[in-house]
């Protein structure tokens, strides 16, 4: 099966059927580091803040 782009850029995160704890919490770090990392004139900084919030709050610190 060939994969999507979408696909080879996150199979690192689901290369399994179940979506774990550890995986989700290791795709949202990675998200919230992405954006971070590519944050021109701080066009996501309300978005890093809901996504560490959120991230906070479902995986504490």
């Amino acid at each position: 099966m060939r994969l999507s782009f979408f696909g080879k850029y996150y199979s690192n995160f689901f290369s399994s059927k179940n979506i774990t704890d550890a995986r989700f919490q290791a795709f949202v770090r990675f998200l919230i580091e992405s954006l971070t990392l590519n944050n021109p004139s701080g066009i996501f900084d309300a978005d890093i803040a809901a996504l560490t919030a959120a991230y906070t709050a479902f995986f504490g610190n």
